[in-house]
C-alpha cells in the first residue's frame, strides 16, 4: 500500500520540479539573476575573432614642421592615402605601398586627419581614420646683409618667369619611383644657411629659406644623392646654372647658383653622379650650393631624406 502511495506521488513531485527548474532557469531566485541555476542555458555560440587588418605605418608618428610624413603598408591591398581630405598618390615597391606627405615650413601646427583605406582582391574594404599632430618648430633668424646690385636680382625683369620655370620642374610628377635608399650630400661643404630659417634681407620682410645652404669653394663638384632624371638644367640670371631632379612620385631636388652644368633634360641620373659645380653665380653672396628638396610640390628639409630608416627605405627597389 505504501509503495503504491508512494508512486502516486511521485509524478505531480517530478512534475514540480521540472517547473521549479524552468522558473529559476528563465527568471532566477530571489536575488539572484536568470540562469544562475544553469550557467549553459541558451549560451550564444562563440564567433570567431576577424582577423586584424595589418595598419599601415608612419614614419615619424608625430611629425615637426619641415618634416616629411611617410606611410607604409605591407599589408595584400590596394592602399589609398588621405591628408585633411586630400588625396595622396601612393606607390607601389618590392611587396611595399608608400605615400609621402610633405609638412611644410608654415604647416598649420596641431591635429591633422589622416585616412586610408584598403581594398581586398574580393572588394573588402577596411577604412581607418588617424590624427596626427603637426609640432612646431623653432626656426632661427638670421638677418643678411646684400649688395642692393645683387639684390635687384629677385626683381628685374625676367625674374618671374625664371621663378615659373623653377616652380613647374619642381612640381615634376612620375609615376615610376626612381629613388632608392638614403639621400646623400651632394657636395662637401659648411651648413652655411639651416633649411627654415627666418631670412631677414637688407632689413625686409622675413621669408623661409626652403633649402640648405653647402658653402664650398667654387668648382666643388656637386653629385646627384638619388636616382632620377634631370627636369631642368638651365642659366638663369636670378638663379645662376640650375639644376632640378625629379626622383619620382612628385619627390624632386633643386641645385642653385652653380658654376657649371654636367647634365642635360632628359637625362637619366644615378646616385652619386657628377650633376654640376659649387659656384656663386646669381642671388649669392659667397660660393656655395642651395639645395632643396619638395614633396608633391611641398618644400621639406632635405637633411631628413638622408637619415631615413630602413623601415621607410627598405622597400623601395628601382
Amino acid at each position: 500500500m505504501l509503495s503504491t502511495a508512494l508512486r502516486r506521488l511521485s509524478a505531480p513531485i517530478c512534475s514540480l520540479i521540472l517547473v521549479l527548474t524552468a522558473w529559476f532557469t528563465f527568471f532566477g531566485a530571489p536575488g539572484r539573476g536568470p540562469g544562475a541555476y544553469s550557467t549553459l542555458a541558451f549560451a550564444a555560440p562563440a564567433s570567431p575573432p576577424l582577423a586584424p587588418a595589418v595598419a599601415p605605418v608612419l614614419y615619424p608618428a608625430s611629425p615637426s614642421q619641415g618634416d616629411t610624413l611617410f606611410v607604409v603598408s605591407r599589408a595584400p591591398g590596394e592602399l589609398r592615402c588621405a591628408w585633411d581630405g586630400r588625396s595622396i598618390p601612393v606607390m607601389v615597391s618590392g611587396g611595399v605601398q608608400m605615400a609621402t606627405i610633405g609638412i611644410g615650413v608654415d604647416e598649420r601646427t596641431g591635429a591633422h586627419t589622416l585616412t586610408f583605406k584598403t581594398i581586398s582582391a574580393d572588394g573588402t574594404v577596411r577604412s581607418e581614420s588617424r590624427t596626427v599632430t603637426v609640432r612646431r618648430t623653432a626656426w632661427p633668424v638670421q638677418y643678411l646683409k646684400m649688395k642692393r646690385s645683387t639684390e635687384r636680382l629677385y626683381t628685374f625683369p625676367g625674374a618671374k618667369a625664371e621663378d615659373a620655370a623653377v616652380t613647374t620642374a619642381t612640381r615634376t610628377f612620375s609615376p615610376a619611383t626612381l629613388w632608392q635608399g638614403p639621400f646623400l650630400l651632394p657636395t662637401n661643404g659648411r651648413r652655411s644657411t639651416p633649411f627654415g630659417v627666418k631670412r631677414i634681407r637688407n632689413g625686409r620682410k622675413p621669408y623661409y629659406h626652403r633649402g640648405v645652404d653647402l658653402a664650398a669653394p667654387t668648382g666643388t663638384p656637386v653629385v646627384a644623392p638619388n636616382a632620377g632624371k634631370v627636369a631642368l638644367a638651365r642659366v638663369f640670371k636670378k638663379y645662376g646654372k640650375t639644376v632640378v631632379l625629379d626622383h619620382g612620385l612628385g619627390v624632386t631636388t633643386l641645385y642653385l647658383h652653380m658654376s657649371a652644368l654636367a647634365v642635360r633634360e632628359g637625362e637619366t641620373v644615378q646616385r652619386g653622379q657628377l650633376i654640376g659645380k659649387v659656384g656663386m653665380e646669381g642671388v649669392a653672396t659667397g660660393p656655395h650650393l642651395h639645395w632643396s628638396l619638395y614633396v608633391h610640390g611641398n618644400s621639406v628639409s632635405p637633411l631628413f631624406w638622408t637619415r631615413l630608416p630602413a623601415s621607410v627605405t627598405g622597400g623601395v627597389r628601382t
